[in-house]
This record gives C-alpha cells, structure tokens and sequence, in this order.
C-alpha cells in the first residue's frame, strides 16, 4: 500500500470514531507527508473527558536507550512488576486520540492524560475554543504512580508513527 493510501485508510478510521465536536486537521508538510493534529469543532468545556485510548498493548522495557513504540505507559500491577504501552503505530488498530499531540512546554496542554481502571483517558483542565488544537500532558498524579518508569516517562515521548521526540522540559 503507497503513502497516500495507507493516508486516506488512516483519516478514514479516525472519522469514525471521532467524536462530533472535533475534527481532524491534515496539513501537509513535505511532498509526501503530513501532519494530522485535533482541532475543537465547538467549545469544549473544562473536565470534559475522552477516551479510552484505544490501540494495542505490549509490554515495555524500562532502559531509556530503548523507549517504548507508544503513547503512554500504563502501570498494571501496584508493584510496577507488569507495566505495558499502548502501541499506536497502527493505522487500523488505533482511534483518533493517536493524532493528540503531547505538550512540548509547561502551559501549552490544555488536557491531562489520566488513567483509570487500566484505561488512559483525556480530561480537558481548560476551555478549549472552537478551533483550538487538543494538547495534552501527563497529569502530575499520574506521574506520580509511575515512579518506577520515571526514566522513560520524563525522557520520552513517541510521536505520530512511532517517532521519539525528547521531552526533557516538559516535567521540570
């Protein structure tokens, strides 16, 4: 499958799970690429909640040289024992909340990434106006129950399509 089909499969899975008051954003940004970002169609009020996060689960390793393919850690056991990811490198496994970008600098997020009974969930902290694109960032609590992966938490975050963008700023 070619770039622009595997694109067209990608933006179609996303609006159908997309939720009536967003809208997804394609921008070009090279002569075969494209950024795709998650814009508020209409005012979305602060403690509104999306999720869950759907994309397949894989275990993660805890060495920063070698970072997980995904989102977001998720702890499954109180004694950090078993601690996955949510691998959103799939086009037809994953729902729209894969084009979320994270927060590069503290302010920018307008949403915090919060877990809930083994499920990662968005909670908007601040209106979002209609046109504004969702931002979100690790909440501290949630920070906080993941001491054990601190170094991947604060080191790495994994971008559209698996890329690693460091994020060292970003819990200072």
């Amino acid at each position: 499958m070619d770039a622009a089909a595997e694109g067209s499969s990608e933006v179609a899975n996303t609006l159908m799970l997309l939720p009536h008051n967003l809208q997804l954003i394609v921008q070009p940004t090279g002569a075969k690429t494209c950024e795709r970002k998650i814009h508020a169609r209409c005012l979305i009020n602060t403690s509104t909640v999306f999720g869950p996060l759907i994309a397949p689960r894989r275990p993660i390793t805890l060495r920063p040289a070698s970072p997980p393919a995904s989102v977001l850690p998720l702890l499954t056991a109180a004694d950090l024992s078993l601690i996955e990811s949510f691998d959103v490198s799939s086009n037809a496994t994953c729902n729209w909340m894969k084009f979320v970008r994270f927060a590069m600098r503290d302010g920018l997020a307008n949403m915090e990434a919060v877990q809930r009974r083994g499920q990662l969930f968005f909670h908007v902290t601040r209106d979002i106006p209609r046109g504004d694109e969702l931002i979100v960032a690790l909440s501290p609590s949630f920070i906080a129950s993941h001491r054990g992966v601190g170094e991947v938490c604060r080191k790495y975050v994994v971008a559209r399509h698996a890329r690693i963008r460091r994020v060292n700023e970003w819990f200072d």
